[in-house]
């Protein structure tokens, strides 16, 4: 009985029937496992992908107040993804964001799957402006005085403040401005300005005048520059107050203003300003100066430098001639001095100068060593019936200029 056993496990049908009694007993146990929950359902697990930031970063870097930069990211495999301060959840691949920080900033972006999380920084620098300091330019009433019913201009220019303000009036622009008034009777206004760090003040006062009180007022009339050279120009300048017409030089004008004046002569202007029946003159004075030269040295031979020095550095330049001749001119840096160079085989003879249409001729001859065109006459004796004698005052020789020969 036991050689038949032992021979069907050596044949093939005893060897399959072993193999499908195994794989019967491990289906058997998969199941058992399977219904315990030991191993779950949807087979494998799935691959998660690597969780990985590889960007993130800000431009430009640095920025000046008000301005704004750029955030820019690339993440891989990420669930979500945030950025602090402010933005909050974005893109979980990739992105952009402006920001405009007001100082400097550091941006933190978190990026996160399932199973952990990374972070990655990046600065935007601000970069600070220097305050301007606080500073009134300026705060005036134009005019200072008016009649009953009338108007002035109130006027500022103020640099460096967060805010201000005038007295009657209240807040206004904070750097330039201008305000119309009319108050029933004289006014003190005072402009306050400020910032953060300190305040400032100025006072503007206008005068409210009766009928009887209010007269015309030249408060200002001046030319600028009093002095000019020929062919240049000065402005006129002027501020009349109270007054009912305002007249230069012939003409209507504002009560106050400018106007440019080209003169050819030392001429007068007058400004006159009418309140009713009263006028109030003044008048100004603008000379005109022509151009005038010296030369040195007053002998020198032919072919050598002569200094011209002019009484002011005229615009535009000039044109210097020796007897007719052009001659090259080295001017200096502050434009008073020329330096030229005499001709060859050169006469003596007189310098030019030429500027703005108009030639202006040197008081004196310059000699030249050697020229023939002088001769000198020794004093002789004088006869006369009486006597022979040689005067003491002849004694020089005097220098006649005559042509050659």
């Amino acid at each position: 009985m036991a050689d038949e056993k032992k021979s069907f496990w050596s044949t093939l049908p005893g060897i399959l029937t072993g193999i499908a009694a195994v794989i019967g007993a491990i289906v058997s146990l998969i199941a058992i496992l399977h219904s315990s929950n030991i191993i779950p359902d949807g087979g494998p697990e799935e691959e998660i992908a690597p969780l990985a930031i590889h960007a993130f970063g800000a431009s430009p870097k640095t920025i000046d107040a008000g301005d704004h930069a750029t955030l820019s990211w690339s993440i891989k495999g990420a669930t979500g993804v945030s950025i602090f301060p402010e933005i909050g959840e974005v893109e979980l691949v990739s992105g952009t964001r402006i920001v405009a920080p007001e100082r400097n900033t550091t941006f933190i972006l978190t990026a996160r799957n399932d199973t952990h999380s990374q972070v990655a920084v990046t600065n935007v620098d601000v970069s600070e402006e220097e305050r301007e300091p606080l500073e009134i330019a300026s705060f005036a009433v134009n005019p200072d005085k008016i009649g009953p019913g009338d108007y002035a201009t109130l006027s500022w220019s103020v640099s460096g403040a967060d805010h201000v303000e005038i007295s009657d009036i209240g807040d206004v622009e904070i750097r330039k401005g201008c305000r119309e008034v009319n108050p029933k009777e004289s006014a003190t206004y005072i402009l306050t300005a400020g910032n953060m760090e300190e305040s400032k003040t100025a006072r503007a006062e206008l005068a409210v005048l009766s009928e009887e009180e209010r007269a015309a007022s030249i408060d200002r009339f001046v030319a600028n520059p009093e002095s000019i050279i020929r062919g240049g120009s000065a402005i006129l300048s002027w501020g009349v107050s109270g007054a009912d017409e305002v007249i230069l030089d012939g003409k209507v004008v504002g009560a106050k203003g400018e106007m440019e004046v080209t003169p050819v002569e030392t001429t007068s202007y007058l400004l006159l300003a009418r309140s009713g029946d009263k006028v109030v003159k003044y008048s100004i004075q603008v000379h005109v100066e022509d151009l005038e030269f010296t030369f040195s040295p007053r002998s020198a031979a032919s072919g050598e430098v002569v200094e011209i020095s002019l009484s002011f550095s005229p615009p535009g330049g000039v044109v210097v001639y020796y007897d007719g001749q052009v001659l090259p001119a080295k001017i200096s840096s502050e434009g008073k001095v020329l330096e030229v160079t005499l001709p060859a085989e050169a006469n003596s003879g007189y310098f030019e100068i030429e500027w703005q249409g108009r030639r202006y001729r040197a008081g004196e001859m310059m000699e030249i060593e050697g020229d023939q065109s002088l001769i000198y006459i020794e004093p002789t004796i004088q006869f006369s019936r009486d006597a022979i004698f040689a005067p003491s005052k002849l004694a020089e020789m005097e220098r006649v200029p005559i042509s050659p020969v």
